[in-house]
């Protein structure tokens, strides 16, 4: 599958902000940061952050569907999703690097390591 098929994201109008959280030791949650996210895949995804992430941390990601649009439809069902409004699932930070034209902004890539049961 073409890397352009795999991946897709709200590059255009709007940003799609949500939240995370980094687990430390023992998967004690830190204070909750936010993203911008940048595309997505059923493997993981790529986002904009104000905060340097080291490789291999994982984090809590909370995905609210509502702000995706109709386009994630295939994407929620792989995640067997159809009827939940949000998605949590742990992932690990692949790289993480500044952008050379903003300070303060880091991009990151993520793998999803495993899915959050919702309560």
């Amino acid at each position: 599958m073409a890397e352009n098929e795999r991946r897709k994201g709200n590059r255009k109008a709007g940003q799609f902000v949500f939240h995370f959280k980094t687990l430390g030791e023992e998967g004690k949650k830190t204070v909750p940061l936010d993203g911008v996210l940048i595309d997505y895949s059923v493997a993981g995804i790529r986002f904009k952050t104000s905060e340097p992430l080291r490789k291999n941390t994982n984090l809590l990601i909370e995905l609210e569907f509502a702000n995706f649009g109709s386009e994630t439809m295939d994407w929620r069902t792989l995640w067997e999703e159809e009827d939940a409004s949000s998605l949590k699932v742990i992932g690990s930070v692949m790289w993480c690097q500044e952008n050379k034209r903003k300070s303060g902004e880091f991009e990151v890539g993520t793998r999803f390591v495993e899915k959050v049961m919702q309560i």
